[in-house]
């Protein structure tokens, strides 16, 4: 088929003011197109991951454990290191931390040691001045946004998805219980096109080490990486973006209050003016 009209699956769901009125998904779930997609089947979905791991963050602000403008470094003190001690959360959440990726290429197999790339990172001098531009952070901001969630809260954010979201099929760390459900990943036939390469380009997107190796494994699928991994259905992901959509509600219930709608919706997503 025709680049473009290949897909193996989809789903797609529109929920108007929290009831769904489009549902559909077809096509296969496996490569060898033998096992159904189905409404139980789950997606990586990679970086539409971010908009729940935003909204994640909100939850802690609504509970008043995190501030957005506070310093990073209040909560994490190792992260001031470097040049980076008056980095704000919202800052950090909306990549203008400077840490897209590692300054110097790294073995891929770092990202499945945790703690090893928050201490990189934190010890790592950032690319730009914070705070003076926005440049996207393609995994780094799951580690960093789940390291500070913890911090401020006393769980990680596959936790906190599960036991206050557990009615939503999302999952930030997948059980190996649930991975018979996940669907097949097939590779892009080529990588996008990023315009010039500049180093902070290539540390994001190019470099060995700039992503996790070994996606659609069954150890990458059980790691908490909030930025790139999550899995779930079209449902879930529309159930909980729709908190956004239907005044900080989610099924007739309060989930975030105006003022912090506000701040995750109007000053948080931009970067600086």
């Amino acid at each position: 088929a025709p680049e473009g009209l290949d897909e193996q699956a989809a789903r797609f769901s529109v929920l108007v003011e929290g009831e769904a009125v489009v549902d559909l998904w077809a096509g296969y779930a496996d490569t060898a197109r033998t096992i159904p997609f189905t409404d139980t089947t789950l997606a990586p979905v990679f970086s539409t991951g971010k908009a729940v791991m935003a909204i994640l963050m909100a939850t802690a602000v609504e509970a008043g454990q995190v501030d957005y403008d506070q310093p990073v470094a209040d909560l994490w003190p190792e992260f001031g290191a470097a040049g980076k001690q008056a980095v704000t959360v919202a800052q950090l959440m909306s990549h203008q931390a400077g840490l897209p990726g590692f300054s110097e290429a790294v073995d891929p197999a770092l990202w499945f040691d945790p703690q090893a790339v928050l201490a990189r990172l934190a010890a790592q001098a950032p690319m730009w001045a914070p705070g003076t531009a926005s440049g996207y952070h393609p995994v780094t901001v799951g580690y960093l946004a789940n390291e500070v969630y913890r911090r401020a809260t006393g769980r990680t954010m596959g936790q906190a998805l599960r036991q206050d979201f557990a009615d939503l099929d999302l999952w930030i760390g997948l059980p190996e219980s649930e991975h018979g459900r996940v669907a097949q990943m097939r590779k892009p036939n080529a990588a996008p096109s990023l315009g010039t390469i500049d180093p902070i380009k290539q540390a994001a997107f190019l470099d060995r080490g700039s992503a996790p190796g070994g996606r659609g494994s069954a150890e990458w699928r059980k790691m908490e990486i909030p930025s790139a991994n999550l899995h779930g259905t079209a449902l879930g992901l529309a159930r909980i973006l729709g908190v956004v959509a239907n005044g900080g509600a989610l099924d007739g219930r309060s989930v975030l209050s105006a003022s912090t709608l506000e701040q995750l919706t109007r000053e948080r997503i931009h970067g600086p003016d």
